[in-house]
């Protein structure tokens, strides 16, 4: 389709110069009454097929860039569909974690969150679309035995953004999660937090209940 219509161009262009020609001829031949001579026809056809060739020249230049523009733009939608791809993929790989991820600026604004830290801590998801992410911390502080060493830990590590760390947080209803902080790099810059939660509930009760026949077992 392309080179048809390239062809059509020049055609058009070589058409015009022809038509151009025979009129300077017809001039010519009307201010004087001798013919043209054969030198000047040689020569105005010696024109012609130069700028024939040069019409050549520019249409194939043309081609190649439209042919390259055409390329960059089909590598454009690629690369495109390659990253929905990767987004897809990380989302999947994300969503399918044993742990709880919570993803935060280094302003503390919740950037994401999986399904696993909505199951874990029990947040509604209205509650996390609504983006009130104070009305969000209250919720999850309610559930802590000791809400106030969770905020220390939290304002210590923002102060610290190269700071990992890692602590027990014990639930007023028995739960007992591990909770690992680390930051996350842009550029190698920090930009952020990543922290993950895992719920350690039944190995903690296995080992405690351990400890218990253990000590039993020393008293016979």
């Amino acid at each position: 389709m392309t080179g048809s219509i390239h062809g059509k161009a020049f055609m058009s262009d070589a058409s015009i110069l022809r038509q151009k020609a025979e009129a300077i001829l017809e001039q010519r031949e009307s201010q004087s009454d001798a013919k043209i001579s054969e030198i000047e026809v040689t020569q105005i056809i010696h024109d012609l097929k130069i700028r024939q060739i040069e019409l050549e020249l520019i249409n194939e230049e043309f081609v190649v860039q439209f042919e390259k523009k055409e390329k960059h733009a089909a590598d454009l939608v690629l690369a495109k569909q390659a990253l929905r791809n990767s987004i897809a993929l990380t989302e999947s790989i994300f969503d399918s974690v044993h742990n709880g991820i919570l993803v935060v600026s280094l302003e503390g604004k919740i950037i994401k969150v999986n399904s696993k830290f909505l199951e874990m801590w029990r947040i509604p998801n209205e509650l996390l679309n609504s983006g009130d992410d104070k009305t969000l911390l209250d919720y999850v502080l309610i559930q802590l035995i000791d809400p106030d060493s969770f905020i220390a830990k939290v304002k210590e590590l923002y102060k610290k953004s190269e700071a990992e760390n890692f602590d027990i947080l014990y639930f007023r209803d028995g739960r007992i999660f591990e909770r690992i902080s680390r930051p996350f790099f842009i550029g190698g810059e920090p930009k952020g937090r990543v922290w993950s939660f895992l719920d350690i509930s039944e190995q903690r009760k296995t080992y405690e209940e351990k400890l218990i026949a253990d000590k039993r077992l020393q008293t016979l």
